[in-house]
């Protein structure tokens, strides 16, 4: 204990500016001159900066107590993941559930996915049709209320005839949610609530998949279930 009080003693006096004075056993502290000081050196005696450290450790401890998870009341309506951002894996044909409209001439290398803003991000440059999968966190059941949120950036494609593109997901091989969007076209974002039409176990493949003719990217930040415990 008594080097945690030594190193937060420490902290407040070179990190925030505190600095020892010609006073022994006491410190001076500069007023940033908004405050009473106006700008005149503050004399702090070390009691006092063990008083300020001991309420800085029951702060942090009265945080930590805080952010331990709350027990769920029955009935409460929760809201739970569907999907992690890093547990993404892409897939060819063989796994694709929506490989029927995978183009013959559709080209897709690895490297496309890359995480962004806690979700992911699809570069449609380096594969036009992109499909990954990854198992599904937690159970849905028929009527629960799936949340999505998505959007793309503006899309074109220099010289090409006007094409559409293509956002989806899919739980098993049913199709949950999708939107089409036209090439060229503004950028566009859904945040969007749909009832479950099926019901899956935790663990059924969840695939997420983005078509698209262009260098464009597109992005998907969350899909999550809620639910009454």
């Amino acid at each position: 204990m008594g080097r945690l009080f030594g190193a937060l003693i420490h902290n407040v006096r070179w990190r925030f500016g505190v600095r020892p004075s010609w006073v022994r056993g006491s410190v001076s502290v500069m007023d940033a001159g908004g405050g009473p000081g106006n700008g005149r050196c503050v004399s702090i005696n070390e009691y006092g900066l063990h008083v300020v450290c001991l309420l800085l450790l029951l702060m942090v401890w009265g945080c930590a107590q805080e952010s331990e998870p709350e027990s769920i009341e029955p009935g409460e309506l929760v809201v739970e993941p569907l999907i992690a951002a890093d547990s993404w894996r892409q897939v060819g044909a063989d796994e694709d559930p929506f490989a029927n409209v995978r183009a013959e001439d559709a080209s897709c290398e690895r490297g496309a996915l890359t995480q962004e803003l806690g979700g992911i991000e699809v570069d449609t440059g380096v594969c036009d049709h992109f499909s990954a999968v990854q198992p599904l966190l937690t159970d849905v059941d028929v009527g629960d209320t799936l949340t999505i949120v998505a959007w793309h950036s503006v899309l074109f494609f220099p010289g090409a005839e006007p094409a559409t593109g293509h956002i989806a997901l899919a739980i098993g091989d049913e199709v949950v949610w999708e939107q089409t969007s036209p090439i060229p076209g503004p950028a566009n974002a859904w945040n969007e609530s749909i009832d479950s039409p099926i019901k899956a176990p935790a663990g059924t493949p969840v695939t997420f998949h983005v078509r698209n003719h262009g260098n464009n990217t597109w992005n998907l930040l969350t899909f999550d279930v809620e639910k009454f415990q």
